[in-house]
């Protein structure tokens, strides 16, 4: 029964060791934009370490699709400027971040994929971070030739130029219920 006990009392402070992340991911900046064959995704995301020692943490960024329908990925390492490595999953990529102490870094993830009648881009494993974004700020530039039926963020504000059309949102204590989804009439 002691034994029982205290194993179990164990894996309680292991969860609760789990459950507390040394990463923020404060904030996100990004630019999605549509032409008549892609759907392209270039965002900028900041994560900060929480604690006074060196971390090593692993990200794994979803997709919307599956990575065979993704033509182009690349992350970025923006303090150094270095290519990241990563290792591409069926619904994801996953890569680590080094950060030293009590250190932000932002990093650049490019991708893009065919257009599709449902365009998804995944917000809502945010929550898995246990905080909300500080600050959210996303654009969504588009073709005026191309048809869009829906998306499912209402935007702030919108700008017309001679051939596009942009969408903006900016968010702040931002902690998505739903993805960010735009359909178009094909």
């Amino acid at each position: 029964m002691r034994i029982l006990i205290l194993s179990g009392l164990f894996f309680l402070m292991i969860g609760s060791v789990n459950a507390q992340i040394p990463v923020a991911f404060p904030s996100e900046y990004i630019d999605f934009k549509i032409d008549s064959s892609y759907f392209s995704i270039n965002g900028i995301y900041t994560f900060q370490n929480k604690t006074g020692k060196n971390v090593y943490f692993n990200i794994e960024f979803p997709f919307g699709v599956n990575t065979s329908l993704i033509d182009s990925i690349r992350v970025v390492n923006l303090k150094n400027l270095q290519t990241v490595h990563f290792k591409t999953n069926q619904q994801n990529i996953s890569f680590y971040l080094n950060l030293l102490p009590n250190d932000t870094v932002q990093y650049n993830i490019y991708y893009r994929q065919q257009l599709a009648k449902v365009n998804t881009y995944i917000l809502t494993t945010t929550k898995s971070w246990g905080l909300p974004l500080n600050n959210a700020v996303y654009s969504l530039t588009t073709n005026k030739n191309i048809k869009i039926k829906s998306i499912s963020m209402e935007p702030d504000s919108s700008k017309y130029d001679l051939n596009n059309i942009t969408y903006y949102w900016r968010k702040q204590n931002f902690t998505p219920q739903a993805d960010f989804e735009v359909i178009i009439e094909k």
